[in-house]
This record gives C-alpha cells, sequence and structure tokens, in this order.
C-alpha cells in the first residue's frame, strides 16, 4: 500500500486486526501498518535465527511516516550486522509515563529553573492512574484524558493548558535525552519517539488576552502619590519599577545590593543592575536612568545595610513580593480613582507603546525589555541575545526618563486644578487651603 496521509487516515477497522504493508515509492521492506479498533500502529516485520519477528515502532499518527520509516531503516541495518534489533531495543528498561515528568522535573530543578514552583503544581496534576503508563504508549487520548479532568472536573481551564504546556516541555526534553550520544545504554529508556502533546490543542477561551490599556495619566498618578503609602520600601519598590522602562517586576525587585555596577561607556560611567538570571537563563545589563538612580539613594538610606535592594518586612535576606506592591496600588486606588486599573505588570506593554510612539526604535526596546528576538542579519534568522548593548539601550532608559517628567508634570498639574480626578471633598479642600496659604502676603 502506498501510505500518505490521506490513505492511511483512510484505514478503518473491520472486525479483526489488519496489517497494510509499505508498498509505495520509497517504502521500507518489512514495515507494516496495523489497524485495530482502538489504535493505528506501525510495525517492523523481520527474519532472525530463522524465527519471525514483529517489532512495534509507534502509534500514528505520533510516530509520522518518516519517523517509521527511519526506524524500520534502522532496524534493517542492525540486522545487515548480525544484530537482532529487538534485543538491543530492550537492552534498557523503559520509563513510565511518571517517570518521565519526573525526570524532566529534576531536570528543570538542577537548572535552576524560576518556572520551577509552578511547574511542581503541573506535574502534581497528572493522575496516578496516567502515570502508571509506560512512557512509549501515551497518546493523545490519554493527554485528552489529563487535561480534561483538570479543566472541567477541576473546573481550572487555564492551568489545563499550563499542564499540557509542561507535558509537552516533558516530551520534547525526552526525545533530546532518548537520543542523546552521549548517553549510556544501561541507563534509563523513555522509549518515545514523538510529543504526543503536540496534536492536542490548548483550550483558547481560557487565554484571552488582557484589555487592559494603562496610559501615562495611570502610571504618573501611581508615581506621585505613591508617597502616601505607609511603607517606604513599598512606594520606592513602585517607582523603582516604573523608573526601570518596563523590565520585568521581577528582575527590577529581585536585586541585590551588590548586583550594582558601574560600566564605562563612551568616556562616561553609566549605572547598571546586572541580571544574572533572567527569564531565559541568560546575564543581562540594564542601564539605570536619572530617575532610577535618584530612587536608589533614597533608598540606600534605609536599606543599605541589608543583603537586597528591597527587603521584606520579615526577612533582611527575602526581596519584597509583588504582592505587596499590588496591595499598594489597590489602596491608592479607592483614594484617587484616576489609577483605575493599574498593575505593574503592564508597564512593559505602556512603556513598548510609548517610546515606540516617540521614534524609539523597536529592537532597542526589546533589547531594554530582554525579549527573545530574532538577528537581523539577512544571512542568518537564528536567535540570539547580547545583554551589554548599552549603546542600544542607554537612550531607551534617558528618553524614557522623558516621557516620565512630562507625565508627571501634566498630572501635577491636573490634580492640583482639580480636573480629571475624583478625590474626596476633604482632599480638595485640604489643596485650597494650601493655596489660599501659599498666596496669602
Amino acid at each position: 500500500m502506498r501510505f500518505n496521509e490521506r490513505s492511511i487516515n483512510s484505514l478503518t477497522f473491520t472486525g479483526s486486526p489488519r496489517k497494510y504493508a509499505d508498498t509505495g515509492q520509497g517504502g521500507v521492506q518489512g514495515l507494516h501498518m496495523r489497524v485495530s479498533k482502538n489504535a493505528k500502529t506501525w510495525t517492523y516485520r523481520y527474519r532472525f535465527d530463522g524465527k519471525a519477528h514483529w517489532q512495534k515502532l509507534g502509534e500514528w499518527p505520533a510516530c509520522t511516516i518518516g519517523k517509521a520509516r527511519e526506524k524500520a531503516r534502522d532496524f534493517a541495518t542492525q540486522l545487515e550486522d548480525g544484530f537482532n534489533p529487538k534485543a538491543i531495543g530492550d537492552s534498557a528498561p523503559k520509563a513510565t509515563f511518571g517517570e518521565l515528568l519526573d525526570a524532566y522535573f529534576r531536570d528543570l530543578q538542577k537548572r535552576d529553573a524560576k518556572s520551577i514552583k509552578c511547574q511542581a503544581v503541573n506535574n502534581a496534576r497528572v493522575q496516578e492512574k496516567y502515570r502508571v503508563i509506560p512512557a512509549s504508549e501515551v497518546t493523545p487520548a490519554v493527554i485528552h484524558g489529563i487535561l480534561h479532568h483538570v479543566a472541567v472536573e477541576r473546573g481550572t481551564p487555564t492551568l489545563a493548558n499550563r499542564v499540557r504546556t509542561f507535558i509537552s516541555s516533558a516530551f520534547n526534553w525526552a526525545v533530546r535525552e532518548e537520543y542523546n550520544p552521549l548517553r549510556q545504554r544501561n541507563e534509563l529508556s523513555f522509549g518515545v519517539a514523538g510529543n504526543p502533546a503536540r496534536d492536542v490543542p490548548k483550550i483558547a477561551s481560557a487565554e484571552r488576552p488582557s484589555s487592559v490599556e494603562l496610559t501615562m495619566e495611570q502610571a504618573a498618578a501611581v508615581w506621585v502619590h505613591a508617597d502616601d503609602y505607609n511603607s517606604v520600601t513599598t512606594s520606592l519598590a513602585a517607582k523603582f519599577h516604573i523608573a526601570c522602562g518596563g523590565i520585568r517586576m521581577f528582575d527590577s525587585l529581585h536585586r541585590r545590593w551588590d548586583g550594582l555596577q558601574q560600566i564605562e561607556h563612551e568616556g562616561e560611567l553609566v549605572t547598571v543592575i546586572v541580571i544574572p538570571n533572567d527569564k531565559m537563563g541568560r546575564e543581562r545589563v540594564v542601564p539605570l536612568g536619572r530617575h532610577a538612580l535618584e530612587i536608589i539613594e533614597e533608598l540606600r538610606a534605609i536599606t543599605g545595610d541589608r543583603e537586597v535592594m528591597f527587603p521584606a518586612r520579615s526577612s533582611n535576606t527575602q526581596p519584597i513580593s509583588t504582592i505587596a506592591v499590588g496591595q499598594m496600588t489597590r489602596k491608592l486606588q479607592t483614594k484617587y480613582p484616576v489609577i483605575g486599573d493599574y498593575s505593574s505588570r503592564y508597564i512593559r506593554k505602556l512603556a513598548a507603546t510609548e517610546l515606540n510612539n516617540a521614534g524609539v526604535d523597536r529592537l532597542s526596546i526589546d533589547k531594554l525589555h530582554g525579549r527573545f528576538i530574532k538577528s537581523h542579519n539577512p544571512v542568518s534568522e537564528r536567535h540570539y541575545f547580547r545583554g551589554h548593548d548599552l549603546h542600544l539601550t542607554l537612550p531607551v532608559v534617558r528618553e524614557w526618563d522623558s516621557l516620565l517628567d512630562q507625565a508627571v508634570e501634566d498630572y501635577v498639574k491636573k490634580f492640583e486644578s482639580g480636573k480629571g480626578t475624583r478625590a474626596s471633598q476633604e482632599r480638595d479642600e485640604t489643596c485650597r487651603t494650601l493655596r489660599r496659604a501659599c498666596n496669602s502676603p
């Protein structure tokens, strides 16, 4: 039979399992497609020591036509060399699905991945009845059962998407490990040849993009009124994140004093923060603008004797959490409604939009924000990242300082005039009293 996607999909179960030989162009002698009630399986038939053997290669569509033929050719080569392919393939114990996931999780721990806590939750969501299945026998139907339990029975479709991504990454990692030339034969074998999670779609309705669009006025309002909060460290942390021009909140708040450095650039010393292990696992250098340096000078008198720049209230060594900054902005929203739906995680999008509107090159903005960008080299589209491009990132930070200056100035004028804000009458009366006092002779 000539195998292609259309012909294979047309094969149906007729009451008993049936095998179809690969006899078309490019076919491999001995390769068969076995059609049973529940699956379509690639098998390889060969003779060794005068006996016939059948070797399972994988299930369609996880194991494609090309992969099945490649495996069959590898088996034929082993037969020519005098080896029994089945004996070689069975020389290492096969891992279960749970062992594959646990091995991938240990690899994440070894690499000190920042998402380790979230991945631990995703790993725990795979039920035990699925974990005992051999990894090589996991099909899209199995993964569907796992995700259906999380999305429908537990009522968490967004988490189901996270679990799917975790499983997909685990299988991709297992395939790389399976065919790693440095791997020993006596080590645990996963026995996988593809990624069955690739054929399971995400739940699109659970991944709605945010409709929140921050404005410079909201950012300026937080900047101006952050000093009203009862925690100086928290208010400075929120302002420092804004001043950094859109880098990830984790990267701006989880900084140590010894991470501040000065780098000579075009005849001047530039103060930078060194992020040793950002989200992509690479070292990155972020230059600090005028506003960020002013905050650091104010902060040094408060937490300069601590290990971290923004310590938590209960610890001198642990940094402040992003939740604490969120609580601050929510309290400010009740007093200053102009802040609206402000959230620190949207500063990144706001900065990128405003800087782009100001004529800043998008490549430079992406460099500052640490996005995974592509080379503009026409010869290659290979991904790359360099963290010390101060000639690109420093002008971006300085332009952001200018935009922030203008936004704060405009907001202060608007606030003092009483336009565009619904602050309490008590505060309005206080502002009028202060203005009369300032104007009186």
